[in-house]
């Protein structure tokens, strides 16, 4: 019960066109990105979806944009806090297991990854919203007793 091999010898060169080509190159390396192209270097999967993420950049060596942010119960996402992979393969990986991801921002400084629990995301978002609302509110008042007048109408396209 041997089993038969055949050989095919291949000279050098090209394969000749009656032969057939495999494309085991193209499932082994990843998709080519040109140079003049844009790099996904930001973009963040294995998010956690009760969690909304951002990128935050210090504003000086003091860390007080940093600060503001803690202070709003953000956190910094660390790698071994799940799967988060960031970005696109590039030279600079923050890879240190327990650290806290980040990548350049230029400059000298650095972009930190962040995130808060949704409930308190989307409570910020209902206040803003509510602030907005009465701003444009008082602006198109046309309340006669304040001596104020004539119609204003905001178009909502």
């Amino acid at each position: 019960m041997s089993e038969q091999v055949t050989v095919t010898k291949r000279g050098r060169g090209r394969p000749r066109l009656d032969e057939a080509r495999t494309e085991q190159v193209s499932s082994t390396r990843p998709p080519r990105v040109p140079v003049s192209g844009n790099r996904d270097i930001l973009t963040v999967t294995g998010k956690d979806p009760d969690y909304v993420y951002r990128w935050v950049i210090d504003s000086d060596e003091r860390g007080q944009r940093i600060l503001k942010f803690l202070g709003a119960w953000y956190e910094f996402v660390r790698s071994d806090d799940g799967n988060h992979v960031v970005g696109q393969d590039a030279v600079y990986k923050s890879e240190n297991v327990g650290s806290i991801i980040r990548v350049p921002a230029g400059s000298g400084k650095y972009q930190y990854l962040m995130r808060i629990r949704k409930e308190y995301y989307d409570a910020d978002q209902k206040s803003k919203q509510d602030e907005i609302r009465d701003r444009e509110k008082a602006i198109t008042r046309t309340d006669s007793d304040n001596g104020q007048y004539g119609k204003i109408e905001l178009s909502r396209d």
